[in-house]
């Protein structure tokens, strides 16, 4: 998956920029640096320069066995040692050294996720599949008949495969024949005993057995997952009577039926619509006859933050440093201007009153300040100290927050230069960007929304001499995570966006990440001297 990328200003690094004495000895730097990996097959790649492994995405297709490598391109100075193979046995981990000056041991580790499933009228859950032994067993309810089971679609080896013939018993005349059948989904046929199917896959056939099991199955609600207007619920039903999720505020006698349901097997799902904010509910499910035990939930709040408008700002410190929140009011919002303002007087980030949409807008601009890259950001948190003595800059960021929204919408303009700043080396690893340079440079709009968990509390401390960390793509706190990143001349127009969130899991966030970003890659000191970001109007959408 993509990795996060942090807004924090690199200009606040400006100080450990002027503060780090190069190395004027002939003592070499022994880093090997990767520029470009190109596998066969591959969808993407990742490397660990701290533990010198490469992380290989391959797709269902590819050959894991004997993969052909394309392109295996070093910085300068840099190579492997002996010879990088034609074809690489990705089965295992594959060990290799490369070189600067020192040789380093490396491994190239390859996963090959392969989606199989098996799709039946009737099922009650997925399918359990053993790869190695080529079996499977699909659970059926009890109320269907397994003489005659409908099989939808079925998949059992990578993307390309056909199922192309299925072996079964079938009653002929009385008797009992075993019959070879051409598969077409959806296909109804007798799953009383177990049946074989032969699949197809790059001019080899190879056969399965899959078993088909009854068992009885009981009304019940599975899932309540409350939004703010809305819910979604799951259940089990036996496939008997009419079903229906039932709902009702607590208190109430009455039931409201709710029929606009989607099945899979014997589960079923819908999104009750039309509820209120903030209040107490029951739902359970029903098949006219049998009903579901009794699920309690609460729709949540409609909450904003304060100043999404971006109206209100105020000057302060002997700099006159601009800040995102009226003086004495509550500080949701903070950008790097005080870190800047410590070098030089000059406010990357600052309000903007002509060219808006309503009110006050937010204008964010790269800027080089003493030679050293920075974007403008506006970011929920805080900008907390700086400390001489490290040369590092410590942000707070997210701020209490506890609705679950569903998008972010807002207005942005946005202006993007070439990218003409770079670096090699970042805090004193490779920069993984530095192959942008001449590139359009690219803004950013981001929402996290995370949790407290038992190790950590309270918003995320980031510190300018760590980009990159926490990776909030990845972080288990993180419960919800959106993002808009576009290099569009917008043509000095606002546009309206719309930011959806993906949630993760049901928890209730405690904090709520917001950021805008005039370049995206800055605290790689990588972007566009004089990209312009405007933003306006925020607000957070429920459903």
């Amino acid at each position: 998956m993509k990795k996060f990328h942090y807004i924090i200003t690199s200009l606040i690094l400006c100080f450990v920029a002027q503060a780090c004495i190069e190395n004027d000895l002939s003592y070499p730097d022994v880093h090997v640096e990767i520029e470009k990996i190109d596998l066969e097959g591959m969808e993407n790649y990742s490397v660990d320069y701290s533990t010198h492994v490469i992380s290989v995405l391959l797709g269902e297709q590819a050959e894991i066995s004997a993969v052909r490598v394309n392109e295996f391109i070093l910085a300068e100075k840099c190579s492997v040692v002996g010879k990088m193979p034609a074809y690489l046995d990705l089965s295992e981990p594959y060990k290799f050294k490369m070189k600067y000056y020192l040789p380093e041991d490396w491994t190239i580790i390859a996963a090959q996720p392969i989606e199989r499933y098996i799709k039946c009228e009737g099922q009650i859950s997925d399918a359990v599949i053993d790869v190695d032994s080529k079996y499977a067993y699909v659970k059926i309810a009890d109320t269907q008949n397994l003489g005659a089971i409908t099989v939808n679609d079925m998949k059992l080896e990578p993307e390309g495969s056909v199922v192309q013939y299925t072996i079964g018993n079938v009653p002929i005349n009385g008797e009992i024949h075993t019959v070879m059948e051409e598969c077409s989904f959806p296909m109804t046929m007798d799953c009383s005993v177990s049946r074989i199917f032969r699949v197809l896959y790059k001019g080899q056939m190879i056969e399965w057995t899959v078993t088909f099991l009854s068992q009885p199955v009981a009304v019940g609600m599975t899932l309540v997952n409350p939004w703010t207007y809305s819910a979604d619920v799951e259940g089990v039903t036996n496939g008997q009577g009419k079903t229906a999720f039932q709902y009702r505020k607590n208190g109430e006698e009455s039931w409201i039926d709710f029929t606009e349901i989607s099945y899979t097997g014997t589960t079923a799902r819908a999104t009750i619509t039309g509820l209120e904010e903030a209040t107490d509910y029951q739902v359970r499910l029903t098949n006219g006859t049998d009903n579901s035990d009794i699920l309690d939930f609460r729709t949540g709040d409609a909450v904003q933050l304060e100043n999404m408008s971006f109206d209100n700002w105020h000057q302060a410190d002997p700099k006159n440093t601009w800040y995102p929140f009226a003086e004495g009011g509550e500080m949701i919002w903070g950008t790097a201007n005080p870190g800047t303002n410590k070098v030089k007087t000059e406010n990357p980030t600052r309000p903007e009153t002509e060219h808006v949409v309503k009110g006050t807008a937010a204008r964010m601009q790269s800027i080089k300040v003493l030679g050293v890259f920075a974007a403008g950001n506006l970011f929920t948190g805080e900008f907390a100290k700086f400390d001489f003595s490290a040369m590092t800059a410590y942000l707070k960021w997210g701020t209490p927050f506890k609705g679950r929204p569903y998008s972010l919408k807002g207005y942005y303009d946005y202006a993007p230069k070439t990218i003409d700043v770079t670096q090699d080396k970042v805090s004193g690893k490779p920069n993984p960007y530095k192959n942008l340079l001449g590139s359009t440079d690219n803004m950013q709009i981001l929402v996290v929304l995370f949790a407290d968990d038992d190790k950590n509390q309270g918003p995320y401390d980031v510190l300018s001499t760590k980009p990159g960390e926490p990776d909030l793509q990845t972080d288990s706190r993180v419960i919800a995570y959106g993002a808009i990143e576009s290099p569009e001349n917008t043509g000095g127009q606002y546009k309206e966006f719309e930011c959806v969130l993906k949630y993760r899991d049901n928890r209730i966030p405690d904090y709520a990440i917001v950021v805008a970003c005039s370049s995206l890659r800055g605290d790689f000191f990588t972007g566009g001297t004089g990209s312009v970001l405007y933003v306006d109007e925020f607000r957070f959408e429920y459903k």
